[in-house]
């Protein structure tokens, strides 16, 4: 072996030297061939000098940057590799593994319109090129045409029905949209056509997310671990553990570990892991023990070192965490794990900690990590957690979803994704991401924390206080997530498990948020007495505080006190002037008081202080409504939408506003773009659906969008109204009888909307050729009955 090398590196060295002596195109041969040969010795910086070489003869040669772009690929250069790329698809438009692969690192460099266009060009030139399908689909998501994406995903299965990746995506876009039914014929279909780990991996998952098929998701997760390669055991097992560990069965999980732990090469992630499993158990010392002796085997180890550190980050120590992980990088300096992880954890210190040079300091590492290797995943999601803390969500998310795409199963890149899309208020998407990553790692407990939450905005109360209580056994000193649980218990009228949830708060220990949470859960129950005592509690703490004054104001109207709301706004307005939110207060007071004239400068003031203050927009557009001053409140929200460009519900109400005045084509375009900034906003998805499908136009994205609003609105009456009404105008009466007679029933009888459900209804049964039914959906809705 050693012969060939040397015989072909002399080779190679003759040959610069004759061509020396040759014209400009047989020397730009000889740079080709030798970079090519160079290449393929695998001696990357030699390949990247004669390429350039051929290049200084003909700057624009698709062989020399396509060269360049694989010798910059294959040596770990992404950002080089990235422009050779956009030089050999612009010289060479034929080159289409070029095109394809340079709009994949386009998606990871966060610019999808580029993806777009190289998957179109890749699509001219061969149609039935499935990779690019996926590719074009998952631009289209990325720039927020989610309905496109799915139909270019549905393209490509229409070349090949058993292809894994457009099926893993279409899998995946109804499961983050809550479209169920749609999604589990797609997840079954995949391990139909590949039955594998991942296939079901991907099963039991979807299957977990629904706690009455329990049986079927672990069945899933054990057929995971049968199929589970050598590779892939460690995953399939953390998977079926977290499992057991989600639905309290700990002992089984430690069990299904153990159980792996015995016969892998390397276990030290599932020690790990079961190491957490003693620890919600209550054996602390059989964790330490099991982490120490991991340690201890491997001194020269990087990851038992990074074990450690993340052992000790979970306890929150992080002066231990940062030596540990500082003591990997000295076992291994090049090592860009252990210095991603080092700098990770300085800035999750400096955050936690206020610490602004720590933080400086994990910048600083991780971008001399990305300037070596453009995609390390852990520098990626620094980058992303400093971007989010200064308020760049749009970069984190780009930089999380690069970071998933180098390293799918990472729990901590889904954990922080689904924490800054819910700051997005894209809380569907958040809870699937939350959910991954306590299925990867349900020691999470941050991860659980925010999933409380996201459950109880979405107001699944049951699941926020399944999570909530998980969490609190573990942290039951939290008092925020106390509230949180508290707040589910009340959606689901458990008042007095809310109270008693709270009430076991030691006094010492009762900050204003409790008292508020105590106060408003006593107005639940009719004691007004008892709310007012503990809400003046509060009051005494944190006298301007809105979420306070507001059940106060409450009260006071109730009970004929309204000169004491005035004279608490006014106190808390004198103290905080410059405060938008009180103003707010302010003006929704005057507005009970029936004194408009004063509500009006209110909300006007509120705005002048915050122009971004939704609430103030909303509340003075709402007041012209009730005036009748119907341009005065179009032009407030489209005041607003100069400020918040990317705020859906503007869009959306702008777009109920449109269609009150009959102006459809404005209407039309305010639904669009509400979906386009948030994908999940049903009611605008509802009613673009129902203007489409009134007018007879694109019936089938129509369909589309009214069964996305349905499966995210399902007892909404509205949801069930426009998707039988679409499914009539589609020509499927059959089909349409019975969401409208659940409209039907889901409606109030005196409501004004029933009669136009019993009008479709009508018209419905009468194409079913049902005359009798028609006729008596007719009187119905002429009578009011």
């Amino acid at each position: 072996m050693r012969s060939r090398f040397l015989c072909l590196s002399i080779s190679l060295v003759l040959l610069a030297l004759v061509g020396a002596c040759r014209s400009d195109e047989e020397s730009l041969d000889d740079h080709l061939s030798l970079g090519q040969a160079y290449l393929e010795n695998e001696e990357f910086a030699e390949a990247v000098l004669e390429f350039k070489n051929a290049l200084q003869i003909d700057p624009n040669h698709s062989g020399a940057h396509w060269g360049l772009a694989q010798a910059y690929q294959r040596s770990g250069r992404l950002r080089e590799e990235f422009w050779e790329l956009r030089e050999t698809a612009r010289v060479d438009p034929t080159n289409l593994e070029a095109k394809m692969r340079f709009g994949n690192i386009s998606i990871r460099a966060g610019d999808p319109e580029e993806a777009l266009r190289q998957a179109d060009g890749v699509l001219a030139e061969d149609p039935e090129k499935i990779a690019a399908y996926v590719l074009r689909g998952r631009a289209l998501a990325a720039v927020g045409r989610s309905e496109e994406a799915l139909a270019s995903w549905e393209q490509a299965l229409e070349v090949d029905p058993t292809s894994v990746f457009p099926l893993h995506y279409i899998a995946k876009y109804h499961r983050q949209r809550g479209d169920r039914e749609s999604a589990e014929p797609v997840f079954r279909k995949l391990t139909e056509v590949a039955p594998s780990a991942l296939s079901y991996g991907s099963l039991a998952s979807f299957l977990a997310d629904d706690r009455l098929r329990d049986a079927e998701a672990e069945e899933a997760y054990r057929k995971t671990l049968e199929l589970a390669e050598d590779e892939e055991r460690t995953l399939a097992a953390s998977m079926l553990a977290s499992f057991y560990f989600s639905r309290d069965r700990i002992d089984e999980a430690i069990e299904a570990l153990q159980g792996v732990i015995e016969t892998a090469k390397d276990p030290l992630e599932l020690v790990y892991m079961q190491a957490g499993f003693y620890r919600a158990r209550g054996d602390d010392a059989k964790a330490e023990e099991l982490i120490r002796e991991a340690s201890l085997k491997r001194p020269d180890d990087v990851r038992a070192h990074l074990v450690l550190a993340e052992d000790r980050a979970y306890q929150g120590d992080w002066d231990g965490a940062l030596a540990a992980a500082a003591q990997a990088v000295k076992v291994y300096p090049t090592n860009t794990v252990a210095r991603g992880k080092y700098a990770e954890l300085l800035v999750e210190s400096g955050l936690q900690n206020d610490d602004p040079e720590k933080i400086v300091e994990g910048r600083s590492i991780a971008d001399a990590v990305l300037a070596e290797v453009p995609n390390d995943p852990m520098a990626l999601l620094v980058k992303a957690k400093i971007d989010f803390h200064e308020g760049r969500a749009d970069a984190a998310v780009n930089q999380l979803q690069a970071a998933i795409d180098q390293q799918p199963d990472w729990a901590i890149a889904h954990f922080l994704l689904g924490l800054v899309v819910a700051s997005k208020g894209q809380d569907t998407v958040a809870r699937a991401e939350l959910s991954r990553a306590l299925e990867l790692n349900p020691r999470l407990l941050d991860a659980r924390r925010a999933l409380t939450r996201v459950h109880l905005r979405l107001r699944e109360s049951e699941y926020a206080v399944e999570e909530g209580l998980r969490y609190l056994r573990e942290k039951p000193d939290d008092t925020t997530v106390r509230i949180l649980v508290a707040q589910g218990m009340a959606f689901l009228g458990q008042v007095e498990r809310a109270v008693e949830l709270l009430e076991v708060i030691p006094e010492a220990d009762r900050d204003a948020a409790v008292y508020i949470a105590l106060g408003k859960l006593h107005m639940r129950r009719n004691q007004y007495d008892l709310a007012r005592t503990f809400l003046l509690r509060a009051y005494d703490e944190r006298p301007g505080d809105p979420d306070l004054l507001m059940p106060l104001m409450q009260l006071d109207l109730m009970g004929g006190r309204a000169n004491e709301t005035r004279a608490r706004l006014q106190a808390a307005v004198e103290a905080n002037p410059e405060d938008s939110q009180l103003r707010v207060i302010q003006g929704i007071f005057y507005l009970r008081q029936n004194r408009g004239e004063e509500a009006e400068p209110a909300f006007r003031r509120a705005i002048a202080l915050d122009p971004a203050n939704f609430q103030a927009y909303n509340h003075l557009a709402r007041y012209y409504g009730r005036v009748g001053r119907l341009n005065e409140m179009i032009g407030t929200y489209e005041r607003a939408l100069e400020t918040v460009p990317d705020d859906a519900r503007l869009h959306y109400f702008l777009g109920l506003l449109n269609e009150v005045e009959g102006q459809r084509e404005k209407a039309i375009e305010r639904y669009e773009a509400a979906i386009r900034h948030d994908p999940n906003l049903a009611q605008a998805k509802n009613n673009l659906a129902f203007l489409l499908a009134d007018s007879n136009e694109e019936l089938d994205r129509a369909l589309d969008l009214a069964q996305e609003a349905k499966a995210l609105l399902p007892d909404s009456p509205y949801a069930a109204d426009t998707l039988g009404w679409v499914l009539y105008r589609r020509g499927i009466p059959s089909a349409a009888i019975s969401y409208l007679k659940e409209a039907e029933s889901g409606f109030d009888p005196t409501s004004k909307g029933i009669g136009e459900v019993r009008y479709h209804l009508a018209l419905v049964y009468e194409a079913a050729g049902e005359l009798q039914n028609a006729r008596a959906s007719a009187l119905r809705a002429l009578d009011g009955v």
